[in-house]
C-alpha cells in the first residue's frame, strides 16, 4: 500500500508498493494502468524531492546532473539515468562516504581527518541492526556514536560525547553526515572505525541501559 506521511518539518515517512517497488529500482512500466501510473510518479517525485532538498543543503553543487537524463523525469527528477539506472549520489565535495562493512566485521576510515573532512555514514534501516562508530587504538577501542534498529547516529556515553556535535541525518536516504571539525583529530597509531551487526535483541538489561 502507498503511503506519503509528514511527520514533521524535518522528517518524512514514505512507503511504497509491489508495482511501484523502491524509487532507487527506477521502476516504470508503460504497461501499467493510469492509476497505477499516476501514484508511481507521484510517490518517486516525493522521495527524489527530499533526496535533491537533502542534497542541497549539504553540497556546493549538485551531486548528479540531473539535465542529462529524459527518463521518466516527471517521476525521478533525472536521477535514473536514461537506460533506468539509479545514478546513486558520488561523494560529498568536503568529505568521503562510507558503506557499512559485512555484519560482524570493522573497517578502518583510515583516509578521514576531522580537520580537514566531513564524513557521510550509513544509518542502520531496520529493527537488529548496528552500526558503531569508534576511535582506535593501539590498546583500547573507544566508543564515538551508534546507530541501532533504524535510528540516527547518536553520541555513545564516555569523554567524546560531550565533544561530538549531532549529526545531520536524513530518514528518506538513511545517511548522515558527521561535518567538519566535529571530531578530535586521531592522533598516532589512532583511527577512526566503523563496525557493523545484526543482532536478534539486546536485552532488557541492555535496553535499561540505554
Amino acid at each position: 500500500e502507498d503511503s506519503t506521511e509528514a511527520l514533521s518539518d524535518n522528517v518524512v515517512s514514505i512507503g511504497s508498493n509491489t508495482d511501484c517497488g523502491d524509487p532507487w529500482d527506477c521502476k516504470f512500466s508503460e504497461d501499467w494502468d493510469s492509476t497505477t501510473k499516476q501514484e508511481c510518479t507521484e510517490l518517486n517525485q516525493v522521495w527524489y524531492r527530499q533526496r535533491k532538498s537533502f542534497e542541497g543543503r549539504w553540497s556546493k553543487k549538485e551531486q548528479v546532473d540531473t539535465t542529462q537524463s529524459s527518463y521518466h523525469t516527471d517521476a525521478f527528477l533525472g536521477y535514473c539515468a536514461e537506460n533506468g539506472e539509479y545514478q546513486r549520489a558520488s561523494d560529498f565535495s568536503e568529505g568521503k562516504q562510507y558503506a557499512f562493512p559485512a555484519s560482524g566485521e570493522t573497517i578502518l576510515l583510515s583516509d578521514y581527518n576531522p580537520q580537514m573532512n566531513a564524513a557521510t555514514v550509513p544509518m542502520t534501516k531496520a529493527a537488529g541492526q548496528l552500526g558503531i562508530l569508534s576511535l582506535q587504538t593501539d590498546v583500547k577501542i573507544i566508543p564515538v556514536a551508534r546507530s541501532y534498529d533504524g535510528q540516527a547516529w547518536q553520541a555513545s556515553s564516555g569523554f567524546l560525547a560531550s565533544r561530538l556535535p549531532p549529526p545531520t541525518c536524513d530518514d528518506v536516504s538513511f545517511i548522515c553526515i558527521f561535518a567538519k571539525n566535529g571530531l578530535p583529530p586521531p592522533q598516532l597509531g589512532e583511527s577512526y572505525a566503523l563496525s557493523y551487526y545484526e543482532h536478534n535483541g539486546f536485552g532488557s538489561m541492555a535496553d535499561a541501559a540505554r
